[in-house]
């Protein structure tokens, strides 16, 4: 279920980003809904995929749908590989999170003088705030 939420709940970390977005206000907007409605059809579809491939019983029976289709799809081999890339593609969520954490403090050390140190920049990262945002994440 965690990973259901982070995924859901991730689409609001794109505005960390927006400091390294030219002409802000006219490119976010946009932006914001365009990847969302790109997101949700390609989730609709998928899930349409699964539907029509397994039925509702199917879906009730199995622990790992996407490792089922692509089993009956691919063969077990095309399974494995699914499953690695969902691994790699976890791993790269936690980087991502750590980065867009650390636009947060960076931000935070912009706003508040007396925290102005993690607003430093070490050549192309804000390295105050992002060893701050390490430190955070893993207490």
């Amino acid at each position: 279920m965690v990973f259901i939420l982070l995924t859901f709940g991730g689409w609001n970390e794109s505005s960390y980003l927006s400091g390294e977005l030219r002409d802000v206000k006219r490119t976010m907007a946009p932006t914001l809904i365009w990847s969302i409605l790109i997101i949700t059809a390609l989730y609709v579809l998928v899930n349409l995929g699964y539907l029509w491939t397994f039925g509702l019983q199917g879906l009730r029976d199995s622990t790992a749908i996407g490792a089922d289709l692509m089993r009956l799809a691919a063969g077990s081999g095309g399974a494995i590989v699914l499953s690695l890339m969902i691994t790699a593609t976890a791993l790269s969520t936690l980087n991502a999170t750590i980065f867009t954490g650390a636009r947060g403090y960076q931000a935070l050390g912009q706003d508040l003088p007396w925290l102005s140190y993690l607003s430093e920049w070490k050549g192309d990262k804000p390295a105050n705030a992002l060893s701050r945002s390490r430190r955070s994440r893993s207490s």
